[in-house]
């Protein structure tokens, strides 16, 4: 019912989705990686990636970037040291989204509803990419080739995006980034 018989007759099938994905994954981690002026240093990001904060700022899950949570008040103070385009030591909640989800003109709370589908193409590092690649490619390419583009398009960004809401429900504290996460 779900394996087209003739596919599954044939290996000539080109996983065309898989390695588009994988070429996407390598692109969007150089880019945050470049972004981030380099790789982290391994205390911070132990997969030898960007920054936390740069991961964020390019699209990781952030819960306050998506919605506003229980803890979001916009007169709330937190320590901005760490964000050089502020020279106060401290800032409001609302400054701090306003730098840490990347946002221009913040009004209120950013909303970001992209970062529920970022995230799945987003990884820590390059030992993160590495290992998720050699899963995807070894694995990904057969089910391709034996059910399809179309349905591995559409459980692979099914799967993805189900993560990134159960991970904001269910820790809603965690940045997120990877499939595996």
């Amino acid at each position: 019912m779900f394996v087209d018989e003739n596919r599954r007759k044939s290996d000539t099938h080109f996983p065309f989705f898989i390695l588009c994905i994988s070429i996407i994954d390598v692109a969007l981690l150089i880019y945050t990686i470049v972004n981030n002026n380099g790789i982290a240093p391994m205390s911070e990001n132990p997969m030898a990636g960007a920054s936390s904060l740069t991961l964020i700022r390019n699209g990781a899950k952030f819960v306050p970037c998506m919605k506003s949570t229980q803890n979001n008040f916009v007169s709330y103070t937190v320590n901005c040291t760490s964000i050089s385009s502020i020279t106060n030591t401290t800032c409001t909640y609302e400054q701090y989204l306003w730098y840490v989800c990347n946002v221009e003109n913040l009004k209120g709370f950013p909303y970001q509803a992209y970062r529920f589908f970022v995230p799945i193409f987003l990884h820590g590092g390059i030992i993160h990419l590495i290992l998720n690649l050699f899963g995807q490619l070894c694995l990904g390419t057969e089910f391709e080739r034996k059910f399809g583009s179309i349905r591995v398009f559409i459980i692979y960004i099914l799967s993805g995006i189900g993560g990134v809401l159960l991970s904001a429900v269910g820790l809603p504290t965690y940045r997120k980034y990877g499939k595996d996460q």
